[in-house]
């Protein structure tokens, strides 16, 4: 476990492998029915994990299912890899025109350093229709989670800079459906 600095001291060597974390407000939306930024992208330096370390994006927001209604997916994406690949919601998940909430977290642990390193990721979300956020659960109009996480740890080069992302896509753009990120924090959290 790391240790905090008190404030105004000096930094040494130590300090720079410490637990470190960025937000941001900016609106990232989504229209596509291929794979896009939701998350804002972060970089983790070369060389900077060990094993053991792990980071996290938590990101949320609000979006509006089409005048048909579309499934979604979101996926965790590292270095331009594939960590968990899309975790979907079903298109009748939601009735058509719905508003909708979201929360959601992906973790990422590296597992190997080196040019043949390895990550390993878990996402979870929270989606609620807006005019039903404690959901009655019927076919149309219920807050749904979603979990999942992969079962091996994919390769990444962490001798190289690693940008961490959650991606999106709609399984179709027929009926205009669209999803805006409001809130991105990323941190290395052990």
């Amino acid at each position: 476990m790391g240790t905090l600095r008190v404030a105004g001291g000096r930094g040494t060597a130590a300090d720079q492998n410490q637990y470190y974390g960025f937000s941001d407000v900016t609106d990232t939306t989504v229209t596509a029915a291929t794979a896009q930024n939701l998350s804002t992208p972060y970089t983790i330096a070369a060389n900077e994990p060990a094993v053991g370390s792990s980071y996290e994006i938590k990101f949320g927001g609000t979006g509006t299912q089409g005048s048909t209604a579309r499934s979604m997916a979101f996926t965790v994406v590292l270095q331009g890899v594939v960590l968990v690949a899309n975790v979907n919601v079903d298109a009748g998940a939601f009735a058509a025109n719905a508003g909708f909430r979201f929360k959601g977290v992906a973790d990422l642990f590296c597992s190997a350093t080196g040019a043949l390193g390895g990550f390993r990721a878990g996402i979870m979300v929270n989606i609620s229709e807006v005019a039903l956020a404690t959901g009655l659960f019927t076919a149309a109009t219920q807050t749904i989670g979603l979990a999942d996480a992969n079962s091996a740890a994919s390769t990444i080069d962490t001798t190289a800079a690693m940008t961490a992302v959650v991606k999106f896509a709609w399984g179709s753009v027929t009926g205009a459906p669209t999803i805006t990120n409001r809130h991105t924090k990323f941190r290395k959290d052990a």
